[in-house]
Order: structure tokens, then sequence, then C-alpha cells
């Protein structure tokens, strides 16, 4: 069967517009020409056109995976802290996005890079100088919110991707009150 076909068979098995599956399939198309072999397996391609679950909803700590959440937003949704673990970086080129849906009202929201370090910024929208403050991760581990200083209010925005063994690159984009912090360790 060709690619493109089995594309189109998506329409059958996963929720997606006619215009998104039609777009895939003609790209694949172009991109193959002669009828290539497929290396994807089923759960990629459904991955890939699935648009009913690109949001996933956390209350209590988990542990992402590229299968799972690559190409996803992440709500992370609790008052109260809890640590989200990242998988190994393989420069897989999966990328994870997380959206702060609730304030934390106690404890840290974590998101530890296991066996990884961070590599980039995190910038800080500032409640009491109006100013924008910069924060390097500069090989960290672990990025911490709290709900005040160093992130973690509702509508923050942190975005990683796996772009080599070992290193994850991070944006960052939160606000904070009282003295500012950084949230890398």
């Amino acid at each position: 069967m060709a690619l493109s076909g089995l594309v189109r068979r998506l329409l059958g098995t996963a929720m997606v517009s006619l215009d998104a599956a039609k777009a895939l399939a003609d790209a694949v198309d172009a991109a193959t020409p002669g009828g290539a072999t497929l290396t994807a397996t089923n759960a990629e391609l459904i991955n890939v056109a699935d648009i009913s679950a690109r949001e996933v909803d956390w209350t209590v700590a988990g542990a992402v995976t590229a299968a799972a959440h690559s190409g996803k937003t992440v709500g992370i949704n609790n008052t109260t802290g809890f640590a989200t673990t990242l998988p190994a970086a393989t420069g897989s080129g999966a990328k994870y996005r997380f959206v702060i849906k609730a304030t934390v009202a106690s404890g840290n929201h974590t998101i530890v890079a296991t066996g990884a370090h961070l590599f980039g910024n995190c910038f800080t929208i500032s409640d009491n100088s109006a100013a924008v403050l910069g924060y390097k991760a500069n090989g960290a581990t672990t990025i911490t919110m709290d709900g005040s200083t160093r992130g973690g209010i509702k509508g923050d925005v942190i975005e990683i991707e796996d772009v080599a063994t070992n290193v994850l690159i991070v944006r960052m984009t939160v606000a904070g009150t009282g003295s500012e912090a950084t949230p890398f360790s």
C-alpha cells in the first residue's frame, strides 16, 4: 500500500480533519517518489495525525515519554506542587510543552531532566518592577516553580526540546512576584 494510502486510512482510526490528512498524504507522496518503505509505526502516525488528544491535563506527578507527549501540551493543573520527570535526552527532536493551568499555592512544581542538562533561557515578567528578567539554565537538571518568585503561575509556558544526547533546550515565559529568582538548579 502506498504511504499516502496508509495516511488516508488514518481518517478511520483517528480524529483528523480531511484537509489535514490530505495535506499530509500529498506531502508524503511528493517526498517519496516511487513508493518509499514505511518506517513509521502506526502509533507514530496516529500521534502526528490525531488532533483529539493534543492536550493532556496532569493533576499528579508523572513521567513524560516521547511516544505519549512529544508535540503535545501537558497542562499542569493542580495548586499543590508535584514532580514531572522527563525521559533521557537522546537527540530525538522530541518537543514537550507545559502550561501551568493553576497557580501553585503549596509546594513546588518541578520538571526534572533525567540524566540530562538543560540549556536555554527563562524570561520572567516581574509584577513589581515592570521589567522582564532573564535567567540562563547553564546545564541545570531541574526547573522549580513555586507559584511566586520562580514561576508556576497560571498561564506560564515551558517548552523543552531534546536536541542531543544528554542535552535539552528549554524556553520559559513565566510570571513572577516578589523578589524573582532563577527556576533552574
